[in-house]
């Protein structure tokens, strides 16, 4: 790998402390990971009975976040505390790859959601439901895309190579600058991996917002509608909302940045300048399980229950039911408590008529049967 002094600076013009507080930074970014998506893994597979397809690109982000946790961030948090990369040229372009591939998974992923998202709450008339084929279809597309994409550098179209910091690597932007086919590659690649991603999830989360509010145009015209109708367009909407600002407040400083460093003057870019962008990057793996957290209801009771669940209190039985086994998650869990919830429920299955209205509402906006579900 044929690295560069002006793309990477002398050791001594970053001081010890800095490395010292990259990496904790990191290792702090990986705990959240590791703990937020874990519990989204969880949730999930004791809800897999219910699980409806367009679920499964949660999952996906999850997973994706979780494999970043595994073989991307040892790497950096070890040669933080070092003060350099620990594992040489060959470590570098691994360390790149999959760091690269699993971020543009994350991106295909979230760009997917957005595009299902839209289609069921405003082409719901005209599209139908997502299928099984088509979600596992759409799911192996994010990852055949992602790989596609970092192969390439590999491949011989631009290459990997140190960051500034000197313990991580990435693209070498100075490609672009040395060649037409390095200047190509970085303009195809933020077109097609931040330009076209962008455009597609504000879109689909414009026409979303737009039209829960003409439905609540629509139900206040008709003086049908109530306080917890508005409610709960209100929150959903902030969810569709998040979701795509936290894509964007996590990968535009990075790709702003990544974009002066590839046709502008490199050697000029301050050090810090050229990591803190980074940081915010890796900050979005455990932007999702926060979301659903504060903002899910049922996604909350069902990580609060495992929670309880899993710290026994003074005096309790084996024979009694636990928190997690009251939750909508945990009674699928055995035929007696199946039972049981059905006698308790058949009492409350005549729901008013503005309550299924605002049930059919969040399936369509969130892309979930409420209460059941909580993506």
């Amino acid at each position: 790998m044929n690295n560069t002094t002006a793309f990477h600076p002398p050791r001594h013009a970053v001081p010890g402390w800095a490395f010292n507080v990259l990496g904790t930074y990191v290792l702090c970014i990986g705990l959240c990971n590791l703990i937020g998506n874990t519990f989204v893994l969880l949730v999930s597979y004791y809800r897999r009975k219910k699980i409806k397809p367009p679920e499964v690109f949660t999952i996906n982000l999850a997973v994706s976040d979780l494999m970043l946790l595994l073989c991307a961030y040892p790497w950096m948090v070890a040669s933080s505390f070092n003060h350099g990369w620990l594992f040489g040229d060959a470590g570098c372009i691994s360390y790149a790859f999959f760091r690269f591939m699993l971020g543009l998974v994350n991106i295909a992923n979230i760009t997917a959601l957005a595009l299902v998202r839209y289609l069921k709450v405003c082409r719901s008339k005209q599209v139908t439901d997502m299928s099984w084929t088509s979600a596992w279809l759409s799911l192996a597309g994010t990852w055949l895309f992602g790989a596609f994409w970092a192969l390439m550098p590999v491949c011989g179209w631009s290459r990997y190579t140190r960051e500034p910091f000197d313990v991580a690597c990435t693209l070498d932007y100075k490609t672009a600058q040395d060649s037409r086919e390095g200047a190509a590659f970085m303009m195809t690649l933020f077109a097609f991996c931040y330009f076209i991603p962008v455009a597609i999830i504000t879109f689909c989360y414009i026409c979303i917002v737009r039209t829960v509010r003409s439905s609540r145009q629509s139900l206040n015209c008709s003086n049908s509608s109530t306080d917890d109708k508005r409610g709960a367009e209100k929150k959903l909407t902030k969810i569709a909302v998040m979701v795509g600002v936290g894509f964007i407040l996590a990968w535009t400083p990075y790709s702003l940045v990544s974009l002066y460093a590839t046709f502008g003057d490199l050697p000029s870019l301050p050090v810090i300048l050229s990591i803190l962008p980074s940081m915010f990057a890796k900050s979005a793996s455990i932007y999702n399980p926060i979301i659903y957290f504060f903002m899910n209801d049922s996604f909350r009771r069902d990580v609060t229950a495992m929670i309880k669940f899993s710290i026994p209190k003074p005096g309790s039985t084996t024979g009694s039911q636990s928190a997690w086994e009251k939750t909508p998650t945990g009674r699928h869990l055995t035929s007696p408590q199946r039972l049981m919830m059905s006698e308790m429920g058949s009492s409350k299955r005549s729901d008013s008529p503005a309550k299924t209205t605002t049930t059919a509402l969040v399936t369509q906006v969130d892309g979930h049967e409420a209460p059941s579900t909580w993506v």
